[in-house]
Formats: structure tokens, sequence, C-alpha cells
């Protein structure tokens, strides 16, 4: 879109990343800022939490996302792909095991490829999030983007919600290295 081309990188970059780093961390920051709603506020986003200074635990997670909406959630594994997803909705509208969410979620691919993965509409299986777990996208018996309790294993697959390659070279699991999510409002 125009106005996020327009975007310096050094806005949209955080230097304080421990994902998006090195010589490529600005352009990569580009490409997913193109991908974001144009309705998303255009500040700087602001790193609300990350697993290695709040601990390696979804419920800690929740409580620091909690009432913030919308979310870039960035995962790096033990094989340095970087991926994740754009969550439009507030993490605290999760009840067990239904799913919930907007169509303007979507999952991505930065590294070792940028991919955006949009909604398809063909399911409505958008967000589930438990204790236990956080599964963006669902839909074919699998989950687009799923990861534990502990924030250390997660799995990739295709999915109907959002028709995504896995987000993983080698597909289906991964060890997280490290997650961040940022606020984007």
């Amino acid at each position: 879109s125009s106005s996020s081309s327009s975007l310096s990188a050094s806005l949209i970059a955080d230097p304080s990343s421990e994902i998006l780093l090195g010589p490529g961390a600005a352009s990569l920051w580009q490409a997913l800022w193109g991908w974001v709603p144009e309705w998303v506020m255009r500040e700087q986003p602001t790193c609300v939490f990350r697993a290695s200074r709040d601990g390696y635990n979804l419920r800690t997670l929740y409580r620091k996302c909690e009432h913030i909406q919308p979310v870039l959630l960035l995962v790096r594994t033990t094989e340095q792909e970087v991926f994740g997803a754009f969550i439009a909705s507030e993490l605290s509208e999760r009840h067990g095991a239904h799913f919930f969410g907007s169509g303007e979620t979507f999952l991505f691919s930065l590294l070792p490829n940028p991919k955006c993965y949009e909604w398809t509409g063909e399911t409505d299986f958008i967000l589930r999030g438990t204790d236990e777990e956080l599964a963006v996208g669902s839909g074919g018996g699998a989950f687009g983007l799923w990861l534990d309790g502990e924030l250390d294993k997660g799995s990739t697959s295709c999915c109907q919600a959002f028709n995504n390659a896995p987000l993983t070279s080698a597909g289906a699991d991964f060890s997280c290295a490290a997650i961040e999510v940022y606020s984007l409002a």
C-alpha cells in the first residue's frame, strides 16, 4: 500500500528484537508492515512480550497482551527460521476450545522466504487459545501455527483458514528459540 511504503524502515524496526536482527532486519520489518491492514495505527510497534525476558509461558503471554489489539506474534526456531501471525483480535476473547477471531488475522513466514497467507474465508477456525496451547488457523485436521503452553515447541501445517504452506522448511514440528509479541495499537 502507498502509506506503508512511505514509512521509513527505522520507524518500524525494533533494535532490541531478538528475532528480527542483523543487517536484513529493516527489510523484514518493511515486508511485515506492508502486509498489515490499513486501519492499524502507524506508530512504533511496542514489544509487550519477550519470552527470554518474561518467561516461556503461554499464560504470561496472554496476561501481557490482555486488551491489546492488534498484535504481531513472532517466532524464531532453533533452525533460525522466522514466522508468525498478525492477530487482529484481542487474545482475551479466548474461551476454552472455541475458535474466535477476525478475518484480518494472517499467517506469515519471513526467513528464509517472506510470504503472507491471508484468511481464505473457507472456515471460521481463525484462533483458539487455552492455557495449554495457542492455535492460529485450522481446518482440514491441521493447525496453521500451533504453540504449546511452555512456548518451547510448536507445529505448522497447511490449514483451510489460510491455505498456507507449512511455515518451516521441514514442515510439521519445530522447537522455539525466541518468541516476541508486539502491540501495533
